[in-house]
């Protein structure tokens, strides 16, 4: 009889938790850490663009090995795959480590166009941290400051656009 609770507590324990240590399952074959949090409070959301810092390698290897880039992004961009539920939790100041395998990230909207991503069934792990949010509010108050500063060169802008 008591091999009952024995038995219970083991599977239970077998059947949850992460293969990665200090990695939480987020979606199947997503793992996520928080290494610091923000003080953002608004979640990214389609219309946004956002300011990444990510660094991408093969698990296991050193960070950045693979990919790495600061840049803005349009956030409906990133919405895809492995980023779907990283982009759920994803505030404002903070820095992640995703591991999922490469086929699953959004590779094209992630690295230049001459770059080759990893194999399909590689896993990969990407740091990100999220530096800054333009909402599509911010964006048109820039521009549309850009446009009273300097009309000329909007002008100019708008023509190459």
């Amino acid at each position: 009889m008591r091999a009952w609770p024995l038995f219970l507590l083991t599977s239970v324990a077998a059947c949850s938790g992460s293969p990665y240590a200090g990695f939480k399952k987020v979606s199947d074959g997503v793992y996520l850490r928080y290494h610091t949090l923000g003080d953002g409070e608004v979640l990214v959301q389609d219309g946004d663009s956002i300011h990444l810092l990510l660094r991408a390698t093969e698990y296991g290897g050193e960070p950045g090995s693979l990919l790495s880039t600061q840049r803005w992004f349009a956030a409906s961009d990133l919405r895809q795959g492995a980023l779907v539920p990283v982009l759920r939790r994803l505030h404002e100041g903070d820095s992640i480590s995703v591991i999922a395998t490469a086929a699953t990230l959004p590779w094209d909207a992630l690295a230049p166009v001459a770059w080759r991503p990893p194999a399909g069934a590689a896993e990969v792990q990407v740091e990100f941290a999220l530096l800054g949010i333009r909402t599509p509010d911010m964006i048109q108050a820039g521009q549309e400051r850009h446009r009273n500063a300097d009309p000329e060169g909007y002008q100019r802008k708008l023509i190459a656009a």
